[in-house]
C-alpha cells in the first residue's frame, strides 16, 4: 500500500516529519531529534534522522519518554546547523505530520533563532484527519491510531519510528478518504482537514441510536448477539467472550471498517443478544442459530474474509 495509491494528482512529494523536544513550549524549549521520510509520486522513499544539541541538559522526564539523555547529544550539531539540510530534504513537499501543529511550531521557532525564514510548506496534519474521517474512535493520538490499525508501536518516542508509523496511518486515513468521501486529491486532503465535522460525518440517527440505547445495556459476558434491520430480519449472528467489548467494536470509528461491515452497520437497526456462562457454549449457539436463520451477512462476510 502506498499514500499515492489514494492521491491521483500527486506532482510533489509528501514528507511526514517528527519532533523529539525538550518540553512543549516552542518558545522555551528546544529540538533534540527530528525524523522524517520523504514520500515521492514514484514511489520511492528517503529517510532523514538526526540528534540535535539543544545547549540545554535534557530533563528527566524526557529522557523517561524518549530515552534520549545530555550525553547522547553531546557534540551533535545545534539545529542552526541540522535545518538547512532538513530544509533541503523537504523541498518543495507537503509537510505532514501528527499534530503538525506542534512539529511545525517547533521547526519554525528553531528557524527564527537561526535567523532563517519560516517554512511556507503546504501542510497536512494527520491528527486534524483522523478528526474527521474517524469520529467514532475515541482518541485520535498516534498511539490510540497504531493500536485500532494493529500497527506495532516498539521504538515510539524516538522521531524517526515515530515517523514510520505516522506513515502506516496516513495511508489508512487516506483509503478511508478516498473509499467514504470520494476525496483523491492533495487539495481535496489539504480543504478537508480544514472541514467543521458535521460537514465530514453526518451522523447517522440509528448508529447514534444504538450507540446511546443499546450498548451501554450489553453485558460484559460471553454471548449470541443477533443484528437486525427495521423489519426484524437476521441480518448477522456472531458469539463473542465480552458481549459488551465484541459489539462495540462494530459501532466504534464506523468509517474505518472494511467496506462490507459497514454496509452491515448501515443496516442494521437493533441488536439482540443471549448470554451464557462460556465461551464455548456461546460457540456452539452461534453456529446453531447460523445454521438455522442463515442470516445474509453471514454468508456474505465469510466470503470477503
Amino acid at each position: 500500500m502506498s499514500v499515492f495509491d489514494h492521491i491521483t494528482d500527486a506532482d510533489r512529494p509528501l514528507v511526514v516529519t517528527d519532533t523529539e523536544t525538550t518540553g512543549t513550549s516552542a518558545a522555551n524549549n528546544r529540538i533534540i531529534e527530528i525524523g522524517a521520510i520523504r514520500l515521492d509520486p514514484d514511489g520511492r522513499q528517503t529517510a532523514f534522522e538526526q540528534l540535535i544539541d539543544p545547549g540545554v541538559s535534557i530533563p528527566h522526564r524526557i529522557t523517561r519518554i524518549t530515552g534520549i539523555t545530555s550525553s547522547m547529544l553531546v557534540g551533535r550539531p545545534s539545529a542552526a546547523d541540522v535545518l538547512p539540510e532538513f530544509l533541503e530534504f523537504l523541498g518543495d513537499g507537503v509537510l505532514v505530520a501528527h499534530n503538525l501543529r506542534f512539529d511545525e511550531s517547533f521547526l519554525n521557532a528553531e528557524l527564527a533563532r537561526a535567523n532563517l525564514t519560516a517554512m511556507r510548506n503546504p501542510a497536512l496534519c494527520s491528527l486534524k484527519l483522523a478528526r474527521r474521517l474517524l469520529p467514532g474512535l475515541r482518541s485520535k493520538s498516534l498511539a490510540s491510531l497504531a493500536k485500532f490499525y494493529r500497527i506495532p508501536s516498539h521504538g515510539r518516542h524516538r522521531a524517526l519510528r515515530d515517523v514510520e508509523i505516522t506513515v502506516e496511518v496516513l495511508e489508512r486515513l487516506l483509503r478511508v478518504a478516498d473509499v467514504d468521501h470520494g476525496i483523491r486529491s492533495l487539495i481535496g486532503l489539504l480543504e478537508l482537514q480544514t472541514r467543521t465535522y458535521a460537514r465530514v460525518n453526518p451522523l447517522s440517527r440509528h448508529v447514534d441510536r444504538i450507540r446511546n440505547q443499546v450498548l451501554p445495556k450489553l453485558p460484559d459476558e460471553p454471548g449470541v448477539y443477533r443484528m437486525v434491520d427495521g423489519r426484524g430480519e437476521v441480518l448477522y449472528i456472531g458469539k463473542a467472550k465480552s458481549l459488551s467489548s465484541r459489539v462495540r467494536s462494530y459501532f466504534t470509528a464506523v468509517e474505518a471498517h472494511p467496506p462490507r461491515t459497514r454496509e452491515l452497520i448501515g443496516r442494521v437497526r437493533d441488536v439482540e443478544w443471549l448470554t451464557f456462562d462460556t465461551e464455548l457454549e456461546a460457540l456452539i449457539e452461534e453456529s446453531r442459530l447460523i445454521k438455522v436463520e442463515s442470516p445474509s451477512f453471514n454468508r456474505a462476510l465469510t466470503k470477503f474474509t
